[in-house]
């Protein structure tokens, strides 16, 4: 189980990318005089122009997003809590909850790539992804800023080493799939009921002209 993040929430999708992000760094690799190296983890590759492409180092990319079909479900939702700030809604009025349609679950499919010039850092990060939950191959999950914590489904590794510019680049291919919702659509506020009046009369009593009777109070 990953830790819990300890930044604010920024919503959907930015607190998923980050989560994984940041599930895929602290991985050390060392070389055959055992100097250490940290791999590194960014979102797409290093812009050379802002930052040193400095092998080895990790790469998260979102590369699709498709409903989540088997986790679908209808109706209205009522939240015991304030919604997040940043869905830009008021405070709740005294006495009032919040209502909504339930949220439409999503499937975020992730590209995770390993980059390094030496053979020895290629397998160490290919053991502490698949060892180090962070590319489990069975119940992966990782925690969200949001409080949820979402499933990591591997979907398969593809292996793509090749030269580049002379020399050797080892690159490792990983599809991952994160469970997510989108959020809700319009959130309004309702009045707490405090209490119902129940006028019984039948039919029968308006065909006779009779009187109603009493009323009943029901109070929580």
């Amino acid at each position: 189980m990953t830790a819990v993040p300890t930044y604010p929430s920024e919503g959907f999708l930015l607190d998923e990318d980050r989560a994984l992000r940041d599930l895929m760094k602290g991985i050390v690799v060392s070389d055959n005089e055992n100097q250490t190296r940290n791999v590194e983890a960014w979102f797409g590759h290093p812009d050379q122009e802002l930052r040193e492409q400095k092998y080895p180092y990790i790469t998260v990319d979102l590369i699709e997003i498709t409903e989540g079909l088997d986790r679908v479900h209808r109706g209205d939702l009522w939240l015991d809590n304030e919604p997040p700030e940043w869905w830009g809604y008021p405070p709740l009025a005294p006495d009032h909850k919040w209502r909504t349609e339930m949220t439409t679950p999503v499937d975020l499919h992730y590209q995770i790539g390993t980059w390094s010039r030496h053979p020895r850092h290629d397998r160490e990060i290919l053991r502490a992804c698949i060892l180090g939950g962070r590319t489990s191959l069975r119940a992966g999950v990782v925690r969200t800023a949001d409080g949820f914590i979402r499933r990591l489904d591997y979907l398969g590794h593809v292996k793509r080493d090749r030269e580049e510019n002379g020399k050797r680049l080892y690159n490792n291919i990983f599809r991952l799939r994160m469970s997510s919702e989108v959020p809700f659509g319009v959130v309004e506020q309702f009045q707490q009921v405090d209490s119902v009046h129940l006028n019984i009369r039948t039919r029968a009593d308006e065909w006779r002209g009779e009187e109603t009777l009493d009323s009943v109070v029901v109070t929580e």
